[in-house]
């Protein structure tokens, strides 16, 4: 087995790899975080000194078994690796699952390569996301489990199955009723003169509700993509744009990317026509599952809005490797590694009390 780096010429070789993994429902779901565009969305937007490190294992014959995306930061002197920065679970080794014993030494090896990577780097820390699993297969990783002993932060996530079978609950029908009703129409794709107004509603959410703000390049990237990887839709009245929503596909899981909604038009539900709409397409494009990503309060609105659409709660953890000593990390402070690596989990803020 020889593992190394992917670069931008293995794209075709990777592609073909998560397609290929993604039809099958022995491994962790391949998203379409793990793709180039979306890779190429985060070089663009997380600033200078972006690097992605995405590590693969291949067979003595040359095929590509195993991948672990990832990438580096490096902000102030110091330097961070990391899972895929914004979301929740949405990396971890992406390999069949289908012998355990197989898919533990793929992730062991690929796992100590990514610390090794960072070390040899000076990182802070190298953290990995577990993947999204709503197949809740075995995915051992010794690595993490016997090797490192990192400090493991749980967390929940949300998923629905959207299978022929699925149907909503009465009130969510009721909303979709009540939006097309009011005249509340959907249009497919985000042309490049309506990103403007989208980001304008996008950073009011953000302002309101205490999210982070994505950079307005990163809408405009992934917009100029369309089709199979990326799905955008603006949802309308007499016109004006009153929501949009962004969807990331892999092949059988669709990613709630970036929903957004004008207040003054949040009763008519312009929301939920949008991801009734989405949900239909990525159906009939064949995909089985709606990640609905992780959600920071379960007595939230926004959690009890996914629990509405019948999302299913599943687990999966946060594993930090420090690679520097505690007292490194409690003079930086989190304000600190805040500034220098914003949407990287480089350490526990609580842990740096």
């Amino acid at each position: 087995m020889r593992v190394d780096r992917l670069l931008p010429g293995h794209d075709a070789e990777l592609i073909g790899f998560l397609d290929a993994l993604g039809g099958s429902t022995a491994s962790a779901s391949v998203l379409g975080y793990h793709y180039p565009e979306n890779r190429d969305m985060l070089l663009r937007v997380l600033s200078k000194g972006t690097e992605a490190c995405f590590i693969g294992a291949w067979s003595a014959d040359g095929e590509l078994q195993a991948v672990l995306p990832g990438m580096l930061h490096r902000a102030g002197g110091r330097a961070c690796y990391n899972s895929l920065p914004f979301f929740g679970p949405n990396a971890g080794v992406l390999a069949s699952a289908e012998d355990p014993a197989r898919y533990a030494g793929l992730a062991r090896a690929l796992t100590l390569a990514a610390v090794e990577l960072a070390r040899g780097e000076q990182a802070l820390s190298a953290v990995f996301y577990s993947p999204f699993n709503p197949e809740g297969l075995p995915l051992p990783n010794p690595a993490l489990d016997e090797d490192l002993k990192p400090l493991r932060v749980p967390r929940t996530t949300l998923f629905t199955s959207i299978g022929a079978e699925a149907e909503w609950a009465a009130d969510i029908r009721y909303d979709i009723r009540k939006a097309e009703k009011a005249g509340v129409t959907v249009q497919e794709g985000i042309a490049a003169d309506a990103v403007g107004r989208v980001y304008e509603i996008y950073a009011k959410n953000c302002a309101d509700f205490g999210i982070p703000l994505k950079p307005r390049e990163c809408i405009e990237h992934l917009c100029r993509f369309g089709g199979k990887r990326v799905a955008a839709y603006t949802a309308r009245l007499e016109g004006e744009i009153i929501a949009a929503l962004i969807v990331l596909r892999g092949p059988r899981t669709a990613s709630y990317y970036l929903p957004c909604g004008d207040s003054k038009h949040r009763a008519l539900q312009a929301g939920s026509v949008l991801i009734e709409r989405a949900v239909r397409d990525a159906r009939d494009a064949g995909l089985t599952y709606w990640n609905w990503e992780a959600s920071p309060d379960k007595e939230g609105g926004v959690y009890r809005f996914k629990r509405k659409w019948g999302a299913q709660e599943s687990g999966y953890e946060v594993s930090v490797v420090p690679l520097v000593d505690d007292g490194v990390l409690k003079e930086i402070g989190s304000k600190g590694l805040a500034d220098d690596f914003p949407f990287y989990f480089v350490y526990p803020y609580a842990a740096l009390q």
